[in-house]
């Protein structure tokens, strides 16, 4: 396995998801996915939810051959980490898609659109992300423990008398 270096034209992104966060760099190339300087399938596993979440972007846009990635991901456990990447991805190709392609997304009410009736306009990568929730960082964390609890939310029992 050869190791990927980060090409001068790499797009970067940072993501976070609860305690994890990760740098992600993606250039031009074959379609590669590497996490830690490990392939992705070996680092979060062959068959599972968390390398699914990780290609969701690319294979929502059909890029997933298009692009090679490379990812830095400390924190948290695995789910943590698989969303922190997918998010790095996403934005990503959010700042390939304004660079090399020019973005320009027409600005039309519902009544000017229904007038037309020419067919739709093919939607921008940056609009499919946001459709999917995957331009969105996840803010749900862990509540801490607090005074007088037995866990966060777990009140010790109540006694009338």
């Amino acid at each position: 396995m050869e190791k990927l270096k980060i090409a001068k034209d790499a797009y970067y992104a940072k993501g976070g998801r609860k305690s994890s966060v990760s740098r992600v760099y993606m250039q031009k190339g074959t379609g590669r996915v590497v996490v830690n300087g490990k392939e992705a399938n070996d680092y979060f596993g062959p068959d599972n939810k968390w390398i699914d979440e990780v290609y969701a972007p690319l294979q929502l846009l059909s890029q997933d051959k298009q692009f090679d990635v490379i990812c830095f991901a400390k924190g948290g456990g695995v789910t943590g980490q698989s969303e922190a990447v997918r998010l790095g991805i996403s934005r990503c190709l959010d700042a390939y898609e304004l660079k090399v392609m020019g973005r320009s997304e027409p600005v039309a009410t519902d009544s000017e659109e229904e007038q037309e009736g020419e067919g739709e306009m093919p939607a921008t990568w940056r609009k499919q992300l946001r459709q999917k929730g995957y331009l969105t960082r996840d803010a749900r964390a862990v509540l801490r423990k607090r005074v007088g609890f037995k866990k966060a939310r777990k009140r010790p029992q109540y006694s009338k008398r």
